[in-house]
């Protein structure tokens, strides 16, 4: 269970929104409550801070991400270097991946 404001720590305003939003509308997989999107939102954005070998001290919410995919490639930015993201997800755990393009 993620504290009460963690998911504002690394996630930006249109992400947060979206999330809401998504969760509220049932949109997203069954298992997906918005502690576990947040989750999985933390995994990918701290896969590409680890890639550039800064963590999480790099700051989650300077990674952008292009949209929100499990199961599928898409690409996220940090500071104008691009990485491509790949998350598998389930109900035993989440794993993200990042390349830098």
């Amino acid at each position: 269970q993620l504290r009460e404001g963690t998911l504002r720590y690394f996630l930006t305003a249109e992400e947060l929104q979206w999330l809401e939003e998504s969760v509220s509308k049932n949109q997203l997989p069954e298992y997906f409550d918005s502690n576990y999107a947040g989750l999985v939102y933390f995994t990918q954005k701290e896969a590409v801070l680890k890639a550039i070998g800064l963590g999480i001290a790099g700051g989650p919410s300077k990674v952008k991400l292009a949209e929100f995919k499990v199961g599928a490639e898409f690409v996220a930015e940090y500071e104008g270097l691009f990485f491509d993201i790949l998350t598998l997800a389930g109900a035993q755990g989440i794993l993200s991946l990042a390349k830098e393009r």
